[in-house]
């Protein structure tokens, strides 16, 4: 994969598409904007079913000839590669984290469901044929009810259900590897899964970029070289959006004290804490926690 920047998928979503939070295309209404060139970055999580047609595809290093009853899952930020003019049938569903996360007031819900972790080891994955069955005749309804006539506000919540009753069922289908090389042996994939996982097990003491890149054997730049091709961030922001979710989370859920919070964040005083979440929440965490108290 060459070393440039990578266009940003673009949706043609109408009005209401773009404020119902999931879509489901056909993927003949999104063949336009995919044959617009055979290499971009992802913008949102975005589930393809494969329902006729054979090609060979790369997802992040990961290259695999799909076929019916393939299902590939990507996140923000990670890199396709088509032929440039594909043929594949079948359906698209695309959604913010936001409008599944929100609901469930648990910005780390879809950590529960492997295949949508940065860390996991293949994009592919392939449901049995009564698990396909199944989640085809779902995906059917879920494009009557975005085409019915019903309420945005109705809609919403329908399809919001059927999103999380698809998510249930993925979570049955096999995840299947690459046809070029086993699970995880791209370089970039293994370095990834090591940083995500040192992430999540220091980030609340460690917020330095240099502790992960010296932990990785590696130098700083090339660590933030795989972070901003994978996640389209710096190593540092990554770590930023960790700690600002642990404290959005402590706020919500929690009665410690903005000191406490701080404390266990490992920030050296309140006001420093105080300025971090400010600047990236856009409110003081008092705002921040008083807001979400109300919608509570």
């Amino acid at each position: 994969m060459t070393n440039h920047k990578y266009r940003i998928a673009f949706y043609k979503f109408n009005t209401e598409q773009k404020k119902l939070g999931v879509n489901v295309f056909d993927m003949d209404e999104l063949r336009p904007s995919l044959n617009e060139g055979p290499v971009f970055r992802e913008a949102f999580i975005t589930t393809y079913f494969i329902c006729g047609g054979i090609e060979r595809l790369t997802v992040n290093g990961h290259t695999r000839e799909v076929s019916r009853g393939d299902v590939i899952c990507t996140l923000p930020g990670e890199i396709w590669e088509w032929t440039g003019d594909t043929h594949l049938e079948g359906y698209c569903v695309i959604f913010e984290k936001g409008f599944i996360t929100d609901f469930f007031r648990d910005e780390c819900f879809l950590n529960r469901f492997q295949y949508l972790r940065p860390d996991r080891p293949t994009p592919f994955m392939r449901p049995n044929d009564e698990l396909l069955q199944r989640v085809l005749r779902l995906l059917r309804d879920m494009l009557h009810e975005q085409h019915s006539r019903c309420s945005l506000d109705n809609k919403s919540h329908i399809m919001r259900a059927q999103l999380y009753e698809l998510l249930m069922l993925l979570a049955r289908a096999v995840p299947v590897g690459d046809d070029m090389s086993p699970m995880n042996a791209n370089p970039i994939n293994r370095h990834i899964n090591y940083f995500v996982q040192l992430v999540d097990n220091h980030f609340r003491e460690e917020h330095g970029v240099e502790y992960y890149a010296r932990q990785m054997a590696v130098s700083s730049n090339y660590l933030n070289k795989i972070v901003h091709l994978i996640y389209g961030m710096s190593t540092k922001a990554y770590i930023n959006d960790k700690l600002l979710k642990e404290a959005c989370q402590q706020l919500i859920y929690t009665h410690k004290s903005l000191k406490e919070i701080a404390l266990m964040l490992c920030f050296e005083d309140v006001p420093y804490f105080v300025r971090f979440f400010s600047k990236n929440k856009g409110m003081s965490p008092i705002k921040y926690r008083e807001s979400m108290q109300e919608k509570i």
